[in-house]
């Protein structure tokens, strides 16, 4: 049972596949016949697209047994009973001085896409903290604390 769900896009990533794009293109179109541009633009628009598109989505999921985030393949599977705290807290980009998987200044793992709201969660048996951005910290919170109350 879902218990919640969020999907965040990484707007700002999406300029990679682009880019990439481009620069496949201009070296097909200059060392090879002009029907082969034509023909492999496309295919590499979506070839690209998807790949990018999959792992810039910060995906976080609470069912009844455990909280999983992350991004694409690479996730955190977190047991709900191993979860001591969970805070509101605000995500600093000079903290972390970049987006994605970050090592913080101040010794946290962030999963973030962007500066602003997020929560910080305090994990049995990992001596690092993680943070994570989202919209909703406080319902995200909430949630956590009930299922420790009812555990």
């Amino acid at each position: 049972m879902v218990q919640y769900e969020e999907k965040q896009l990484c707007k700002w990533a999406l300029l990679f596949p682009m880019i990439i794009v481009f620069i496949i293109y201009a070296h097909i179109t200059f060392s090879s016949p002009y029907w082969v541009s034509h023909l492999f633009l496309p295919i590499l628009e979506v070839f690209f697209t998807i790949i990018f598109v999959n792992f810039f989505y910060l995906r976080i999921k609470i069912d009844g047994k455990y909280l999983v985030f992350g991004f694409g393949v690479i996730r955190n599977k977190i047991p709900l009973d191993g979860i001591i705290s969970c805070e509101e807290t605000e995500i600093k980009f000079s903290n972390y001085l970049g987006y994605g998987i970050r090592l913080g200044r101040d010794g946290s793992i962030a999963y973030n896409i962007r500066s602003g709201k997020g929560i910080r969660l305090k994990i049995k048996g990992k001596k690092r903290e993680y943070v994570v951005s989202t919209d909703n910290a406080g319902k995200i919170c909430e949630i956590l604390e009930q299922h420790k109350m009812i555990s």
